[in-house]
């Protein structure tokens, strides 16, 4: 039996970062949690769970992110990865967490658009991911412990 992996991103350059792992398809059954917007997704995760998108400056926020923990939690439990899979930003940040309370393993991959300042969501991932990868070489300097992968694309 394949390992599952369930990916995470905020749509937008996060999405293109996880969309660019393709390859990934071809030996792992996969599903991906990502925002609601014009973008379609309609190509190689098997499953795609689509949130709501979540300004962190509105007033309504914190009622929208409760439920995207809880939507979170629900695929969690439903998909049963072995892994989970992200490249940031808010949305992805309760497939994290959550995952590593599951004891799921939990990869990073830091945004390759910063190359020598970290994300919210890699300083919060950072401190319990499994795997960090950085694709940068200067990133090493911000988060010591990572691995430098390159970049994706």
């Amino acid at each position: 039996m394949s390992k599952k992996i369930l990916m995470a991103a905020s749509s937008g350059g996060h999405l293109e970062e996880i969309l660019a792992l393709k390859g990934l398809k071809e030996r792992y059954e996969t599903a991906l949690i990502t925002e609601k917007t014009d973008y379609k997704v309609n190509f190689w995760p098997d499953r795609v769970y689509l949130m709501p998108q979540v300004n962190r400056k509105s007033l309504k926020s914190l009622i929208q992110y409760a439920f995207c923990f809880f939507k979170t939690w629900t695929i969690l439990r439903r998909e049963k990865p072995d892994v989970v899979l992200s490249t940031g930003a808010m949305i992805a940040y309760p497939a994290l967490l959550l995952g590593k309370l599951m004891r799921k393993k939990i990869i990073f991959i830091e945004c390759m658009f910063n190359v020598d300042e970290p994300t919210l969501t890699g300083k919060l991932a950072y401190r319990f991911a499994d795997l960090f990868i950085v694709q940068w070489e200067e990133m090493l300097k911000v988060y010591p412990k990572a691995e430098l992968g390159g970049r994706v694309f």
